[in-house]
């Protein structure tokens, strides 16, 4: 569903992303790994077309996006949560959720609401509370509801338990794994929690120098000595 092929990119005049290459099958979810510079939050960016690629293409189901700006790119149906959660935070939830909607176009479902809802109760009770004062779990929950909300193919996450509580950390990864499950929504998670990550995803990516060094299963990298090697763990 989505191929990254020899991708090129930095900002300024250094280069973060140097020639790297992946692919995602659709309806997985597969884990982005690496320590801090490696490259992770420039690769989402790249394929969300927040970060201009210098050499390279990126395709969703084979239509090119390489050269389309963002809302090009939600338009053909990719949705990010970036890191920080990015809510309105002078915005009400409902509203938060609105905004999703509109992202999706014609692709916009009368009963999506309630589905996302359904998925996180805590928003249907705090429907008209200033995003702000949510506590960092439910902003996290927000911005998945609101990437929900645009009807996506493909849902970029950007390091989701940053700043969680750990009960609500293994709360949204049950999420996510439902959401995949009953939708079958193919999603790329940034992370460095790796407990998290094995609870979600069936495929791990490791990143090193901005470029793919290892694949597989989270506990076949463990075993092989690559997660200890590359994240210290």
């Amino acid at each position: 569903m989505l191929e990254v092929r020899d991708v090129v990119a930095g900002y300024g005049n250094g280069t973060v992303l140097h020639g790297l290459s992946l692919s995602v099958q659709r309806g997985e979810i597969v884990g982005i790994l690496g320590r801090n510079g490696m490259g992770k939050t420039s690769l989402i960016r790249a394929v969300a077309g927040l970060l201009r690629l210098r050499e390279g293409t990126v395709r969703l189901d084979d239509i090119d996006l390489s050269r389309a700006p963002a809302h090009a790119r939600a338009q053909h149906g990719i949705a990010v949560v970036p890191q920080g959660r990015g809510v309105f935070p002078d915005l009400t939830v409902d509203e938060n959720l609105k905004l999703g909607r509109m992202a999706a176009g014609k692709r916009s479902r009368p009963g999506r609401l309630g589905e996302v809802l359904d998925y996180f109760p805590r928003l249907g009770e705090r429907g008209s509370q200033a995003a702000g004062t949510l506590s960092g779990g439910e902003q996290q929950m927000l911005a998945i509801g609101r990437a929900l909300m645009s009807e996506p193919q493909l849902l970029l996450l950007d390091e989701p338990s940053d700043g969680i509580m750990p009960v609500l950390v293994q709360q949204i990864a049950q999420n996510i794994v439902d959401i995949n499950r009953n939708e079958g929504l193919t999603t790329v998670v940034v992370e460095q929690n790796v407990p998290m990550v094995r609870s979600m995803a069936g495929r791990c990516l490791l990143l090193e120098g901005g470029q793919v060094i290892a694949e597989g299963l989270l506990d076949a990298l463990a075993d092989s000595g690559r997660l200890e090697q590359h994240l210290g763990v």
